[in-house]
């Protein structure tokens, strides 16, 4: 449930508009910079259609000539786009064209048929391949441009040339560039965003 504006005593339940804006903005440019699909803030979509419904019945209560009317339709059409383009890339990152869906179709038909031929000259116990390895699985390791919003501990960033993993701590406020693996956990709860 949100408010329009935040109460003294701020109630856990409620968060003002300006608060499930912001976290629909952050979760719209993590879902455009991730390399994988993030949990969905729907909930937060959802209170904020809710509020949009609430300002257009407000706009319609006020007197024709209001100048309040085009700059309050502004910022609802403002609203509309971010929440637009974020279901936008949610349904882009989960579903493909029908062009896109036949180029991964024959993909992977002809891998199998490339598999297949190789797995035929293996002894019979070994020429069996799972679909699961044959998935291709988003790059975890790219890397990504953050910003911390707010102090992060026990970020663990991998050192290959020592095969080891060297421990960081990002500051509120500070923006790195580090591999999107190191900081997955982060961005889905909330506490890094992606640039």
């Amino acid at each position: 449930m949100i408010e329009s504006e935040p109460a003294e005593n701020e109630d856990e339940n409620y968060l003002s508009v300006q608060k499930v804006l912001e976290t629909i903005k952050t979760a719209w440019r993590n879902e455009k910079l991730s390399p994988e699909i993030l949990p969905n803030k729907m909930e937060y979509v959802d209170c904020m259609l809710e509020q949009i419904k609430q300002m257009e019945d407000n706009i319609e209560k006020l007197r024709k000539d209001d100048i309040r009317i085009e700059i309050h339709r502004m910022e609802i059409e403002r609203i509309r786009y971010v929440i637009t383009s974020y279901l936008r890339i949610r349904t882009e990152n989960a579903f493909l064209s029908a062009d896109e869906m036949k180029y991964a179709r024959d993909y992977l038909k002809s891998v199998d048929n490339h598999f297949n031929k190789y797995l035929n000259l293996l002894p019979p116990n070994l020429r069996t391949l799972e679909d699961k390895n044959k998935l291709i699985k988003p790059d975890l390791n790219s890397y990504v441009f953050l910003r911390a919003g707010k102090d992060v501990p026990n970020v663990y960033i991998k050192d290959m040339s020592e095969n080891k993993e060297d421990e960081f701590v990002l500051d509120e406020g500070s923006q790195h560039i580090l591999p999107y693996e190191s900081i997955a956990e982060s961005v889905k709860n909330g506490d890094v965003e992606l640039m």
